[in-house]
């Protein structure tokens, strides 16, 4: 006995053909039919989607296939993350050390460069308003 496979997709693009065929009877080619058919199920769940927003520009979301497939894979991404993490907790622990290092040294470098920026800068105006006085005499 042999079990044969539908696919969701082919049978779903099979049942719209039918329906429209139904509603608008024979005015179409099944050419054009199924060229109608096959548009409208990329747009409905392949195209990425445009949400109007209140302000500014429109929001471009992910197709509802991508969507679902995010979703899906999300919890199993996590778990691997997770599994990973437990078995390179050396590993994690230096990255997570160099990071927070670099990121202190870089803040205290970017605090220091504000808090000098005024006096550097005025030091810089009466400079070059004495060399100015200079040249000039």
């Amino acid at each position: 006995m042999s079990t044969t496979v539908v696919d969701p997709t082919v049978e779903f693009q099979q049942k719209m053909r039918e329906r429209i065929r139904a509603n608008i009877g024979d005015l179409m080619p099944d050419a054009a039919l199924a060229q109608i058919v096959e548009k409208g199920i990329h747009e409905a769940f392949f195209a990425p989607r445009r949400v109007p927003q209140n302000y500014g520009a429109d929001k471009i979301e992910p197709s509802w296939f991508v969507k679902f497939l995010q979703d899906a894979c999300k919890s199993l991404v996590e778990q691997a993350v997770k599994e990973w993490v437990s078995r390179n907790q050396e590993q994690v622990l230096a990255m997570a050390k160099e990071t927070l290092e670099d990121g202190v040294a870089q803040a205290v470098l970017n605090s220091f460069a504000r808090l000098w920026r005024g006096p550097i800068a005025a030091f810089d105006d009466k400079l070059a308003a004495a060399v100015s006085n200079f040249s000039n005499r």
